[in-house]
């Protein structure tokens, strides 16, 4: 069943994407196009359903012999409260910061009245060339709501299907029962995971498609198969037409996990890179010709670029942005404690810079 949570989103996150990009070759993503295709496959997947539990293919869901500690219970009843407070906060907010009104939403707006995603003329050129399927999926919600009332559970269920997928991956590392429920509470309490669950920015969304792909790797190590290669290459191109800073983390995950540990499994090895890269190309094929054509560049202007590299690549400046991104992450309650690691942070910065 949590494999599930990780195959289903994948294969809507293919349907989205393709509906999107064929519709917007025709001009007619409309309400009603994307009304029709989604009850289409909304009542195809009832008859399954239906079938299913006719010839009694479901699977046992749940095994009642097993016994949780009070710990484990404590936790996965805070994982229940904190997935139900946010999905409640998604539901009944208003999205209102200043990001989704200035990119996320903007751009959303311009595609249902366009009826498509083809590039408009704006000044706020990240409207254009930044990845887009987080707000893809935003956009089916907005026209099938007829307006923005859904459009923060995209990052919603992005963090459930986080939470699962790391609890899977835990598994796949060796950890128990503990250790699995363990690892999906830290991941639930992450503050600004909880932040961002009920908002419209997509980093909760790259992340769900980053753990997707980190869980398929460490299966394709143990279990290789080309159905784990398809979802491993799914994953990756899905995270990169969702947020830029994923093509970092992937290219981390993926030379770690698809380096081979004997000698004769180096052809299979670069066989499933092959792959992978290809699925993901594939889904980022549609968005990378628009940037070349409006920009030369598959990734956007060089210049837009250039606001999120730093200027310089030295030691002291790197020691400076791990100072300072850890910092923070150490904030707490008492005004007082974050003043004094201010004033730490500061005095460190000055002793570096001398």
């Amino acid at each position: 069943m949590r494999e599930l949570c990780l195959l289903v989103p994948l294969a809507l996150g293919i349907i989205v994407t393709v509906l999107t990009e064929t519709a917007t070759a025709v001009r007619s993503l409309t309400p009603f196009s994307v009304w029709l295709v989604w009850s289409t496959l909304g009542i195809g997947t009832i008859f399954w359903l239906w079938r299913s539990a006719r010839m009694r293919r479901w699977p046992l869901l749940c095994d009642h012999r097993s016994s949780r500690s009070s710990l484990e219970i404590t936790m996965s009843a805070w994982l229940v409260i904190v997935m139900f407070l946010t999905g409640m906060t998604a539901l009944l907010a208003v999205p209102t910061n200043y990001d989704s009104l200035t990119y996320h939403l903007a751009r959303v707006a311009h595609w249902a009245e366009n009826q498509g995603v083809s590039f408009y003329p704006t000044q706020i050129v990240r409207q254009l060339h930044q990845p887009p399927w987080g707000e893809f999926a935003m956009l089916h919600l907005y026209l099938l709501g007829g307006g923005d009332r859904l459009v923060n559970l995209v990052q919603w269920f992005s963090m459930v299907g986080s939470v699962v997928g790391v609890s899977l991956i835990a598994r796949e590392l060796g950890a128990g029962p503990r250790g699995q429920i363990l690892s999906a509470f830290l991941c639930a309490t992450i503050p600004m995971g909880i932040l961002q669950a009920s908002s419209t920015q997509n980093d909760y969304v790259a992340a769900f498609w980053l753990v997707c792909l980190v869980y398929s790797l460490l299966v394709l190590r143990s279990r290789p198969s080309p159905s784990i290669v398809l979802v491993a290459g799914t994953s990756l191109g899905l995270a990169l037409l969702t947020k830029g800073t994923s093509y970092l983390f992937a290219a981390a995950f993926a030379v770690g996990l698809l380096l081979p540990e004997r000698a004769h499994t180096v052809a299979r090895r670069l066989k499933h890179a092959l792959a992978i890269g290809l699925c993901a190309l594939v889904l980022n094929a549609p968005h990378y010709a628009r940037n070349l054509q409006a920009f030369g560049n598959p990734l956007g202007p060089n210049a837009d670029a250039s606001l999120y590299i730093n200027e310089q690549f030295t030691l002291p400046i790197l020691g400076s942005n791990v100072i300072r991104n850890v910092a923070l992450h150490l904030g707490t309650p008492w005004p007082q404690v974050n003043e004094a690691l201010e004033r730490g942070v500061s005095t460190l910065h000055a002793w570096m810079w001398r």
